[in-house]
């Protein structure tokens, strides 16, 4: 855990930082943390550290990850969907990275 807080920090102080030299004010920025590697307690982690927005790129993993996770984050796809796996992430997923068909997007309204 220590690990992954000091990096969180890291990251906020970046992102702080950036915002200061461009104008921009701090609490406008959202962090979507990518889990392809994170295991279930790494990512319980990051949602006891304050992180809200969880992002995977395997519809398999999102409903997995959707379904172990200690809370309820906001779920974003970040991968290309492929249209037989839209039904699982769905009803999971809150926010789409990419779509690459519009007769996804339908499927996915």
């Amino acid at each position: 855990m220590e690990k992954i807080a000091l990096n969180l920090n890291k990251i906020n102080n970046d992102i702080r930082f950036s915002c200061e030299n461009a104008g921009r004010d701090f609490s406008s920025v959202k962090i979507v943390a990518a889990t392809k590697y994170a295991d279930i307690d790494q990512i319980n982690t990051l949602l006891d550290l304050g992180i809200t927005d969880l992002g995977e790129n395997k519809a398999d993993d999102l409903l997995l990850k959707s379904k172990t996770v200690k809370s309820e984050p906001v779920l974003h796809f970040l991968g290309q969907l492929q249209s037989n796996k839209i039904k699982e992430s769905c009803p999971n997923a809150k926010k789409y990275h990419s779509v690459e068909y519009i007769d996804n997007l339908t499927k996915i309204n």
